[in-house]
C-alpha cells in the first residue's frame, strides 16, 4: 500500500475507517458521513474509494484537513484530489488501437455519472478525432460497472456492429466481461477482435488473453495524497493533481 508505506516512513500511523450508508434520503448521506469523520481524533483524512458526488457538501463541513482520491464530477475548489489523468488514459488506448490498423473501435463505457467514466469516455472521442475517425454511437454502449451488465452491453454492441475489430472497455472488469463474451460468441481476442481495459488491476491476468491495459501510477498516486495531505496539515494551499497513466502491453491487444 503506497499511501501506508509513505505515511509510515513519515512517523505517521494509518488508519483504515470504512462507512456505509446508514439511510437511503440523498441529503442525509454527507452529513452522515461528515459526522462520522468529525468524531475521530485524527490529524487528517485521506478520503479512497467511491467518491459520492456530494463530496464537496462533505468537505465543506469538516474542519480536518482532507484530500480525495479521484476527482469530483464537477469541478470544485472546495475539494482537494489526486487523480490518474483519465482522459489521457483513454485517449492512448485509442491510440495504440490506431497503431495496430484498426478503425472501428468500439467502447463500453462505466456510469455517466462517474467523473472517471466521463473523462475516458472524452479520451476515447478525442483519440478517434485525432485518428481522423468520425465519432459514431452505434459503436458505444453505457454499463452500469459490473461484470453482467458489461457482458450483456459487449453482446449487444456485437449484434448491432458485427464489423467492430476493437474494444476500449472502461475498466478491467469491464473488459474481462467483454472477452469472455466475444469467445462465447467465437471471435478470436487478439486477432479478430482486440481489447484494451483500464486501471492495471489483479483481473487483467486472470483471464486468457490476459489484458492490455492502462496502468494506474498507483505508487506515484499515493506520493501525491501523503504530500499533499500533509500540507493541508501544516496550512498550505495545493493544487488538485492528476498523474499521468501507462500502456501496458498484454496478449489481449
Amino acid at each position: 500500500n503506497p499511501i501506508y508505506e509513505k505515511l509510515s516512513a513519515l512517523g505517521y500511523d494509518l488508519q483504515l475507517i470504512a462507512h456505509a450508508r446508514k439511510s437511503t434520503a440523498e441529503n442525509e448521506y454527507p452529513e452522515d458521513i461528515a459526522e462520522k469523520i468529525s468524531g475521530y481524533n485524527v490529524d487528517g483524512f485521506i478520503v479512497v474509494g467511491q467518491t459520492p458526488n456530494n463530496l464537496e457538501s462533505i468537505f465543506s463541513q469538516v474542519r480536518i484537513p482532507m484530500i480525495a482520491f479521484g476527482a469530483p464530477l464537477f469541478p470544485t475548489a472546495t475539494i482537494s484530489w489526486v487523480d490518474t489523468d483519465n482522459r489521457v488514459g483513454g485517449r492512448m488506448a485509442i491510440d495504440y488501437l490506431v497503431s495496430k490498423k484498426r478503425k472501428r473501435i468500439g467502447t463500453i463505457t462505466g456510469g455517466l455519472d462517474q467523473s472517471w467514466s466521463v473523462a475516458r469516455f472524452e479520451g476515447y472521442k478525442k483519440g478517434l478525432a485525432k485518428a481522423g475517425i468520425e465519432y459514431d454511437p452505434s459503436l458505444v454502449e453505457h454499463s452500469s460497472n459490473t461484470y453482467s451488465s458489461s457482458a450483456a452491453m459487449t453482446e449487444r454492441l456485437m449484434h448491432r456492429r458485427r464489423d467492430i475489430d476493437a474494444i476500449f472497455a472502461a475498466n478491467d472488469e469491464m473488459a474481462f466481461a467483454a472477452i469472455q463474451t466475444l469467445k462465447e460468441l467465437n471471435y478470436s481476442v487478439g486477432s479478430d477482435i482486440l481489447v484494451i481495459g483500464f486501471d492495471n488491476t489483479n483481473l487483467s491476468v486472470q483471464i486468457f488473453p490476459n489484458i492490455t491495459t492502462i496502468g494506474q501510477d498507483y505508487e506515484k498516486i499515493g506520493e501525491n495524497l501523503v504530500t499533499g495531505l500533509l500540507k493541508k496539515m501544516n496550512g498550505e494551499k495545493i493544487l488538485s493533481k492528476k498523474v499521468a497513466p501507462k500502456l501496458i502491453l498484454r496478449g489481449s491487444a
